[in-house]
């Protein structure tokens, strides 16, 4: 019977396949790495060392749903997720009241493709007929229309360290608010301008924050895994493992939390600000009907509590 990857050797004693598998002084190895992740999380996790440790192990030696890793490999680069997209970064809020004007980059796309079409018929670029056709707008495209999804971002605003309101369609393109029906909740009421900032808030925080989480955690179980080969004085291609330092830590990511930002403005309004301060650290938001309202389009979904914003996935 062929042994198991614990049992099979190697110039560096026996594979470790498993967190089980490692002893006290190995699983310590790379305490320095578990304690770069802890301090770039920051509030976002407070786990102590020794859970965030056997978590970390767990990554390092199952790096995929689908893959799993030991000492007798490589160690397996990290997969690291792609920052939100200023989509990913709204949140549904209500639905359109009327067609929407196209949007800026739609309306530049539609000049240079008219401009396009007039060279290829032919058309003179000062003729009133490749004039007219140049002008001719763009179709209000589905996601634009009456009844459609509307969506909310909050964003970091530079010049006034606050927070900038970004109202958009479901492809992230902008649209006025007065073209903006507010979604109903579940108690029958509309939802007020304060809520729907409040979320949008929240949900923002929360998707900076899975990112930054999982985004720090594939980098310091890479290192872990280089750190464990080092350790044990495995070389699986011949070469030994890269030594993570502390230069390294530098590239864990930091998420920009706008709760705190909001809290600190001047410039929040007092209706935000007293939302705020009742779902602050422990109150869901107002939870949105599951059903149609009387626009025929589907509610906001219910976002998660500010408290589990800051806590560590």
């Amino acid at each position: 019977m062929a042994p198991g990857p614990a049992q099979s050797g190697t110039s560096a004693g026996p594979v470790l396949a498993s967190s089980e598998d490692l002893t006290p002084e190995q699983q310590s190895c790379a305490d320095d790495v578990v304690d770069a992740l802890l301090k770039a999380n920051g509030i976002l996790c407070t786990q102590a060392l020794s859970t965030a440790r056997e978590e970390l192990w767990r990554l390092a030696f199952a790096p995929t749903p689908d893959a799993c890793w030991d000492t007798s490999k490589d160690p397996t680069r990290p997969t690291l997720p792609d920052a939100p997209a200023h989509k990913d970064l709204a949140t549904r809020v209500g639905s359109f009241n009327q067609h929407l004007p196209p949007s800026t980059c739609a309306i530049r796309r539609n000049k240079i493709k008219r401009r396009d079409e007039n060279k290829q018929m032919g058309r003179r670029n000062k003729s009133r007929e490749a004039k007219m056709h140049e002008k001719t707008p763009p179709g209000i495209v589905q996601h634009r229309r009456a009844g459609e999804r509307a969506f909310l971002r909050a964003r970091y605003d530079g010049k006034t360290l606050g927070i900038e309101w970004f109202w958009s369609d479901a492809h992230g393109k902008g649209a006025d608010p007065k073209f903006v029906t507010l979604g109903k909740m579940r108690s029958g009421a509309r939802m007020e301008l304060a809520s729907a900032q409040a979320n949008a808030l929240l949900h923002h925080d929360r998707v900076v924050t899975d990112h930054a989480l999982a985004y720090n955690q594939e980098h310091a179980a890479y290192w872990m895994r280089c750190r464990l080969l080092r350790h044990v004085g495995a070389t699986p291609n011949g070469q030994r493992a890269t030594n993570p330092t502390a230069l390294e830590f530098a590239a864990l990511t930091q998420a920009r939390l706008l709760w705190p930002v909001a809290l600190a403005s001047p410039d929040t309004s007092e209706g935000l600000r007293a939302k705020m301060q009742t779902m602050d650290g422990s109150s869901k938001a107002e939870e949105a009907d599951t059903g149609s309202d009387d626009d025929g389009a589907e509610e906001t979904e219910s976002p998660a509590s500010s408290e589990a914003v800051y806590a560590c996935r």
